[in-house]
């Protein structure tokens, strides 16, 4: 930890020399350092199903500001590392060739200092006093070192400002949905008007609901009696299952939906709730057909630049109560939307198929979630 530490408090040094021992220990840690905030940072993203709460975004930040903030520290030593073997910092920029420029720049780093003083300093290795002074190669002095450091402050205070612009385009905000027209906010009670039938075989679970992937089980025939019914008045929670490739049999968590209306809290909450403990009905959306007609081409990149067809398909949706597997609906329908975006899911047989639209699945389960 002192290589790492050393590397840190000589940030805005770019004269002297490092030894190899150093310039690797510093780098190593440096990496296990990113690779433990990325982890975590990950870790509880995929916990919260992808949900942008405070502890992922906070993580992020500092993940995000801690690769920023130590690129100087990192270009610093690699510098004195190139000085400890007779070359100048500029060396450093023979990476920009492709290929060969950083693989001639990793032998440098990893090849031994020059024995006894040289131009940049006294040998690191050496406990023999030093007689001469060393001819900087970069000159920076206190005032240097001091706009240096107060630089890094500055880079931190914007990283974590742009975070914020990112945490507040995320997370829920009554500004993500049209702010005309009349605030929907339930308080109906439709759920009396509903009936339904149990379907035979429906498996019973012991344990009760922890996770969003439990609710996905109704689908595949379970159900929780321990879960809160689908009684009372609204807004009831609900959460979407999709299987929408015909060759996949994964079942995801549909990301949240953009209402085309004005919507109180509790109503935004039930339509992508955070708590899948006060899910009362599940929405299971299974890809039934592939064969449609073609809509539109997609041009995508990688891994090589094409256009992708995509063709239109149809899914079945079928509503359940989550406490009992009482099956409340099921309807058919064709996928509308044909928007290409920046992520295409191209299925084994090249093709990508139109998904069911925001607005289809609110026309359809807004008589369960909100009446």
């Amino acid at each position: 930890m002192s290589a790492f530490i050393g590397g840190w408090r000589r940030c805005g040094t770019f004269t002297g020399r490092t030894r190899r021992s150093e310039y690797w220990i510093f780098t190593l840690v440096n990496i296990l350092v990113e690779i433990g905030l990325f982890a975590a940072t990950a870790g509880s993203a995929a916990a919260l199903d992808g949900r942008f709460t405070a502890v992922p975004a906070t993580l992020e930040f500092l993940f995000l500001g801690y690769v920023l903030v130590s690129q100087l520290p990192a270009l610093a030593i690699a510098v004195r590392r190139l000085h400890d073997t007779g070359y100048s910092g500029f060396y450093y920029l023979i990476q920009l060739i492709p290929v060969i420029g950083g693989l001639m720049l990793l032998v440098q780093l990893r090849t031994d200092g020059t024995p006894g003083p040289n131009r940049y300093g006294p040998d690191p290795k050496s406990r023999e006093p030093y007689l001469g002074p060393p001819v900087p190669a970069y000159g920076m002095g206190f005032a240097g070192r001091m706009a240096v450091r107060a630089g890094i402050v500055v880079a931190i205070i914007v990283t974590c400002s742009a975070g914020g612009a990112i945490a507040l385009h995320f997370a829920p905000d009554p500004g993500d949905d049209t702010p005309s027209g009349p605030m929907h906010s339930g308080g109906a009670n439709g759920a009396a008007a509903i009936t339904g039938t149990v379907p035979a075989g429906s498996k019973r679970s012991t344990t009760p609901v922890r996770v969003n992937a439990d609710l996905l089980r109704v689908c595949d025939g379970w159900y929780y009696p321990a879960a809160p019914t689908f009684t009372g008045l609204s807004p009831h929670p609900a959460l979407i299952g999709v299987r929408d490739r015909t060759f996949g049999d994964d079942r995801l968590v549909r990301p949240k939906l953009h209402l085309p209306y004005p919507a109180t809290k509790p109503l935004k909450e039930a339509w992508y709730p955070t708590d899948p403990t006060t899910v009362q009905v599940v929405a299971c959306v299974d890809q039934v057909g592939s064969g449609g007609a073609r809509l539109t081409d997609c041009a995508v990149s990688e891994p090589s630049p094409q256009a992708v067809p995509m063709k239109a398909a149809d899914y079945q949706v079928t509503v359940y109560e989550v406490a009992t597997r009482r099956r409340l609906a099921q309807e058919k329908l064709s996928g509308a939307e044909q928007s290409c975006g920046l992520l295409v899911v191209v299925g084994s047989d090249g093709v990508a198929y139109a998904d069911l639209s925001d607005d289809q699945l609110i026309g359809l389960l807004a008589k369960y979630i909100e009446e």
